[in-house]
């Protein structure tokens, strides 16, 4: 069982991953709270290579369950023969901005998508930010499954430069 981290009233990715690739599948998440009441289902689409995403928004702090089952039908009602996956989401504001704060400190942390104006200056740049060291290391912009692998937040950075000096530099969370 995996942690998710994630904050009140902000988007987090739900991920499930059909093992062999499987793309014509149907997966759903069922979200508990933690009396095991179901707060919410949806849908998981796929997106690539059996990679299946959705996003979430949870309105409150707490622990929840995430449940990930996969089905042969659209209606979800034929089980597929996969494991149901289970994540622990994690919803505390105060948590996820230390983890913020360390990612921007660079912490498990990999900048890339690096481009330069003609003064060789740093105009943009993508920082994501890992839940470990291993994860950040096997970041890859290519492949979609290592990117997603442990993807805590994302930013994009813009600088903008005048008579060879910085001027504005800027930092836009994605996730």
């Amino acid at each position: 069982m995996s942690l998710l981290l994630a904050s009140p009233n902000v988007a987090s990715p739900l991920h499930a991953v059909a093992s062999d690739g499987a793309t014509t599948l149907f997966v759903q998440a069922k979200i508990y709270d933690s009396i095991g009441a179901i707060v919410t289902t949806i849908p998981l689409p796929h997106i690539v290579a059996g990679l299946y995403v959705a996003s979430y928004t949870p309105p409150v702090e707490g622990l929840f369950t995430i449940v990930y089952r996969f089905y042969t039908d659209p209606g979800f009602t034929i089980p597929a023969l996969y494991d149901a996956g289970v994540e622990t989401l994690d919803v505390n504001s105060e948590r996820t901005n230390i983890l913020r704060l360390l990612g921007l400190l660079h912490e498990n942390a990999v900048v890339d998508l690096n481009t330069y104006d003609s003064d060789e200056n740093l105009t943009s740049a993508r920082i994501r930010v890992y839940d470990s060291s291993a994860n950040a290391s096997a970041a890859s912009a290519v492949s979609p499954l290592p990117y997603l692998t442990g993807l805590r937040f994302e930013y994009t950075v813009t600088a903008s430069y005048a008579g060879g000096l910085l001027k504005k530099y800027v930092i836009n969370r994605v996730t």
